[in-house]
């Protein structure tokens, strides 16, 4: 929670190839961002 009435959640899930982060914003319960799709970083080979 950044206020009372703001609320943002960070879900990540990742592995050894691939990191995916969802993101969300809700002010007084109302979603107002959002990606309906997972970011997807995929790991470069070094």
């Amino acid at each position: 929670m950044f206020s009372p009435v703001l609320k943002f959640t960070l879900h990540e899930k990742f592995n050894a190839k691939k990191l995916e982060v969802s993101e969300t914003m809700e002010i007084n319960g109302r979603r107002t961002f959002r990606y309906d799709e997972p970011i997807i970083y995929q790991r470069m080979r070094e």
